[in-house]
């Protein structure tokens, strides 16, 4: 089940997210605006933890319906986004009442969402492409 093209696929994903999380944080840093994380109630690292999460609960998905149903990995994929979109909604509801700053957490929230849509479309891309 997972052959070399799928582990190359889910190593790139690994690094494009770690990169994507390095560039979040320092530019968190460079701005000044890290120190707004200590009122969110949930940090940055947590934000692309839970994203990450459920990143690799897609990359096995998708790889298991690859080899089972090939001609559904599409309509599995888009199921799946939308189960991240609900489990997102849930965990940053949570928090936005939290602090005076829900802007702040709003903003870093999407685009890390973004991120992770991407990553999870460019997998998808692969794996039906492959």
């Amino acid at each position: 089940m997972m052959d070399r093209f799928n582990l190359k696929l889910g190593l790139q994903v690994v690094l494009i997210l770690v990169l994507f999380f390095a560039l979040h944080l320092g530019l968190s840093v460079i701005l000044g605006i890290y120190s707004n994380w200590e009122s969110m109630g949930i940090s940055l690292f947590g934000i692309y933890a839970f994203g990450f999460v459920l990143t690799c609960l897609i990359y096995v998905a998708l790889i298991g319906i690859q080899f089972s149903m090939p001609q559904n990995v599409g309509y599995v994929f888009l199921g799946l986004i939308a189960v991240r979109g609900i489990a997102s909604y849930l965990l940053i509801d949570r928090y936005m009442g939290v602090s005076a700053s829900g802007d702040f957490l709003k903003y870093n929230f999407f685009a890390s969402f973004m991120i992770f849509l991407l990553t999870d479309a460019f997998m998808a891309y692969r794996v039906l492409n492959k």
